[in-house]
């Protein structure tokens, strides 16, 4: 232990620098999270404090110079060269420090990537190509897929993705409590033919940018109101929860979605729910047989009042940015496939569909080529977490939902809004 104390000041000198330099080697890569870079750093920084204590502190604390009384002239004229080495030490510490983020933040980064994302035009509900729009967006994964290094500039960039990620204020202050009020949180022409309520849980809240901006482009044909709520499934179920006021919460806002549904009396209800494994109330796992029927518990009453019931299906659960990102690797870090949840729970809603004469609408399309799903495309991230897309991908696949809606028969447009209620 004696020894311990006389390199303390070494130690203490050296741990920090070995904690944030292994830490940001094991960015990233499957031992990240694990003891791994702490015990490696934790040797680094005895080895280098016992070979700054053996090398720099003991000949200097040994050495004649600290000796006033023996201090010859010669001795004296070495102290200015020594500060200055000192310090030039230090500022190569600090350059090595620079230079070692610098590599990390910006290796791995393609010459070849596109400098800016490619530009979204305007969404819009008009007639397009629906087969020329999809092969586009199949063009785009499959070239994220095969891409080796990220680009030079991603929209969101990486770093407001991993410094918390956030959706627009408007977007996110329909989701929580208290709810804006119907107008607040309704876009598009109040007189449009062909109206959409949107519902159910975080998922859903991911989708309103883009059905925002259809909105506000359709030229009056369409109106979009949401009442999509946090951590709230839109089905006759009580997830468990860690905050005591979910379950009340939750049980409120789709009581209030259910009594405006049958005032508003929409040409389509939308419906996206989280396609993960989840617990109910007592801590079981929710089943897909319990999903079913609360969710046709909830059809049955909004039934008279809707058009037609669309199952708008979530990204496919995938691997977390914030968790898989380094500058260091390959993107195909962070790409992955779709999930047994994602199949589970999209089945359900697909046998309700059919159950209740409903639309489901794959949209794997939009984020995956087969079932291998890329980070990002077109230069632009599409998932924040494991869950949730960002809000410029929500609006970027505009054109391709619209095309996906227009193969199942769901069209945003006048000429369709009288067959939906009929």
């Amino acid at each position: 232990m004696s020894y311990v104390g006389d390199i303390s000041y070494s130690l203490y000198l050296w741990h920090f620098p070995a904690i944030i330099l292994i830490g940001e080697a094991y960015r990233g890569i499957a031992d990240e999270g694990s003891p791994i870079p702490a015990a490696i750093a934790l040797v680094a920084s005895f080895v280098l404090a016992s070979l700054s204590y053996r090398f720099i502190e003991e000949p200097i604390r040994q050495s004649r110079w600290l000796e006033p009384r023996k201090r010859t002239r010669s001795a004296r004229s070495y102290k200015p060269m020594i500060v200055a080495g000192t310090g030039v030490v230090a500022v190569l510490a600090v350059v090595f420090a620079v230079l070692v983020d610098s590599s990390g933040r910006y290796a791995g980064v393609s010459a070849d990537a596109p400098a800016k994302p490619t530009a979204t035009a305007d969404p819009s509900v008009e007639d397009t190509d629906d087969e020329a729009v999809l092969k586009g967006f199949k063009v785009s994964i499959r070239t994220a897929i095969a891409a080796t290094q990220w680009p030079a500039e991603l929209s969101p960039s990486i770093d407001t993705v991993l410094a918390g990620y956030e959706h627009d204020a408007p977007v996110h202050a329909c989701g929580v409590n208290p709810y804006p009020g119907v107008d607040t949180c309704s876009w598009g022409s109040p007189d449009a033919p062909v109206s959409v309520v949107m519902v159910g849980d975080s998922t859903s809240i991911a989708y309103t940018p883009m059905m925002r901006s259809l909105a506000e482009n359709s030229n009056g044909q369409l109106r979009v109101t949401t009442f999509a709520f946090y951590s709230c499934l839109f089905a006759d179920v009580v997830r468990q929860s860690p905050d005591p006021n979910a379950k009340k919460a939750c049980a409120e806002r789709n009581e209030l979605a259910i009594g405006e549904i049958a005032k508003l009396k929409p040409t389509y209800l939308f419906i996206t729910n989280v396609p993960s494994a989840l617990k109910v109330e007592d801590g079981s796992e929710l089943t897909m047989s319990a999903y079913e029927a609360g969710l046709t518990r909830f059809l049955d009453r909004v039934g008279p009042n809707v058009g037609k019931t669309v199952f708008l299906t979530a990204t496919p659960n995938e691997k977390n940015l914030m968790k898989c990102y380094s500058p260091r690797i390959s993107p195909k870090q962070c790409t992955g496939g779709v999930q047994p949840s994602w199949e589970a729970v999209t089945g359900a809603e697909k046998r309700v569909a059919a159950a209740i004469g409903g639309v489901w609408v794959d949209t794997r399309p939009v984020y995956c080529s087969g079932d291998v799903c890329p980070p990002f495309a077109d230069g632009i991230i599409i998932r924040f977490d494991a869950t949730h897309i960002t809000d410029e991908y929500s609006v970027h696949i505009a054109a391709g939902i619209v095309a996906l809606l227009n193969q199942s028969g769901i069209r945003l447009t006048k000429d369709n809004s009288e067959e939906a209620t009929s």
